[in-house]
């Protein structure tokens, strides 16, 4: 009988080395994905390819997988040993502090167990303070930390609260045109996506210690390229790696996030934070529609003449907008198209001319003097100097901190469950003189792929344990 000698597992910051006999055929098949759009590509026809990539390259495979592999060679009856080559940075628990802020229990618990896991992501509702909590993470740390985002609002906020926790001589800037490397430093993926392979655009990441990706589900969500996936793995010298979503993990191509950063560490959800306190409790009234009869028109058909320019329901939306406005109260209405929020804006404009409103859409992120037009509207948002918002779900998706809203209208449809989260999420946070958030929505009955839309929202409300009502147009 051949006795092997265990196979050591030699653990780096961003990947793990294969010493040794193990089912590497195994491993290879569990760390793959399907390719999107394989079987058109020649290799895959000829049967030369399997139509899968494979992040088992050679004798290494990513650093966040090594949970996986290890459960697999345990559940085989393999022999192994650890050898962690990561350096070990010191947390100083007396600098786990900010000034002003005052940590809730679960931020304090999270950032224990990001501490102890050394690499993985938190899923922490919208609302739940994920910046703050990677401040607090940073903070303790004392290391080069890199932030990354990857849309401008989220990137000037988080530039404005590093800034806040740090100082701004502390807080660098990397995107298109700003290059600046701090201590602590955001970094738009973009931009970094665009220098992988350019020498001299390129900067130097290996001197950050942290990396944290913010709305990190978007390393789940590109399964063609890989391109955050590949962005991740540029921080080589980052033994502490961090993703932080509000949104659940089901993407086709997990294991993506999975390598790029760990496995889940934690999970705080809307109804924990809600019956805690923290969060905004919630009405959700979904109001039936049945018209115009679209029961045999293909899905971009149907949601052009049953939702975009359907009257009837946009007469419907504009009218509890109207009712919801006044007193103060904020409005926020969601579109998927910039002609929608036209449409929506011109018949409130006809409808009452009191209320001051206005139209957020993507070109108010193309320049820095948008952006800066885009912060002042913001700030008299929250000022409650603006009724009622109309603004893309492109730009209001993600990121977006307004703790005024009071009543939020989603006019977009979609069946993404990230998507209506992230809609959701704009308006649960707590603010003074708000009691709850109203949410509104609609049951598409026109047509079945609309009606599937509309059932997926309802569906994904109700695993929120958020209460809901189906409710006829009054």
């Amino acid at each position: 009988m051949i006795t092997r000698a265990p196979a050591k597992l030699i653990v780096e910051c961003v990947d793990t080395r294969v010493q040794g006999f193990v089912p590497r055929k195994v491993i290879s098949d569990l760390l793959s994905y399907s390719v999107p759009g394989a079987f058109h590509m020649p290799a895959f026809k000829e049967k030369r390819w399997d139509g899968r990539a494979r992040l088992f390259q050679g004798s290494k495979f990513p650093t966040g997988c090594v949970d996986l592999v290890t459960d697999l060679l345990d559940n085989h009856g393999y022999k192994y040993v650890i050898d962690d080559r990561r350096p070990d940075l010191d947390f100083d628990p007396n600098m786990f502090n900010l000034p002003g802020i005052k940590f809730r229990p679960y931020q304090v618990n999270t950032i224990a167990r990001m501490l102890d896991a050394m690499q993985g992501y938190i899923s922490v509702a919208t609302g739940g303070g994920k910046t703050l909590i990677a401040g607090g993470l940073i903070k303790g740390l004392q290391k080069p930390s890199a932030f990354l985002v990857h849309n401008s609002i989220l990137f000037d906020q988080a530039v404005k609260s590093f800034g806040k926790y740090f100082g701004p001589d502390n807080v660098g800037a990397y995107r298109g045109g700003h290059t600046q490397l701090r201590p602590i430093t955001v970094f738009m993926v973009q931009a970094l996506r665009h220098a992988i392979g350019n020498r001299r655009r390129m900067p130097v990441l290996e001197q950050f210690r942290v990396m944290i990706v913010d709305e990190c589900h978007h390393v789940a969500s590109d399964g063609q390229k890989a391109q955050w996936y590949q962005v991740a793995r540029r921080f080589k010298g980052a033994p502490y790696r961090f993703g932080m979503t509000a949104t659940p993990q089901k993407r086709k191509w997990k294991i993506l996030m999975h390598g790029a950063l760990g496995p889940e560490i934690v999970s705080v959800e809307v109804d924990t934070l809600q019956e805690a306190g923290y969060l905004a409790p919630t009405r959700c009234e979904f109001f039936k529609i049945d018209e115009p009869d679209l029961y045999r028109a293909k899905y971009f058909k149907a949601y052009r003449e049953g939702i975009v320019e359907n009257v009837v329901r946009n007469e419907y939306s504009v009218k509890c907008a109207l009712e919801q406005a006044g007193g103060r109260r904020v409005i926020l209405i969601i579109v998927q198209e910039v002609k929608h929020g036209r449409t929506i804006q011109s018949m409130l404009r006809q409808k009452n001319k009191a209320f001051d409103m206005v139209f957020l859409h993507g070109e108010w992120t193309k320049t820095a003097a948008k952006r800066k037009q885009l912060d002042v509207v913001l700030d008299k948002v929250k000022d409650r100097q603006i009724d009622i918002v109309i603004a893309t779900r492109g730009l209001f998706g993600e990121g977006v901190d307004i703790p005024v809203l009071d009543c939020i209208i989603n006019l977009a449809g979609g069946k993404s469950d990230i998507a209506f989260r992230q809609v959701l999420g704009r308006g649960l946070r707590i603010e003074k003189d708000k009691d709850q958030l109203y949410y509104i929505d609609f049951v598409d009955e026109q047509n079945p792929h609309l009606l599937e839309h509309s059932q997926l929202r309802i569906a994904e409300c109700r695993k929120m344990n958020q209460p809901v009502e189906v409710s006829t147009m009054r």
